[in-house]
């Protein structure tokens, strides 16, 4: 991920991916920190050196009945972004 220059130092976020069938579910719960526990699965990031590029997150996902759209959701749980607003850029391969 790249990061908005005006994060605070030492932030990190949540990453969740959920199936498409799950997402009316998802965006009915209105604590969004309780979507979390239903995420398929989740990672934690954090930036990197001068904002750039943090970590890697690692994984795969798979399905098998049939294609799917997934839903990736960024979560500030941890109350670490404050009133940062800026363009997030998230590389998926």
């Amino acid at each position: 991920a790249k990061f908005p220059q005006s994060l605070p130092a030492n932030v990190s976020f949540g990453i969740e991916l959920y199936l498409d069938e799950q997402w009316p579910e998802i965006e009915a719960e209105p604590d969004v920190c309780k979507r979390r526990l239903k995420s398929r699965t989740s990672a934690t990031v954090s930036p990197g050196e001068n904002r750039e590029f943090g970590e890697f997150a690692n994984g795969f996902v798979r399905q098998t009945i049939r294609p799917h759209i997934w839903f990736f959701a960024i979560n500030d749980c941890n109350n670490t972004l404050g009133d940062t607003s800026g363009v997030f850029v998230l590389e998926f391969q």
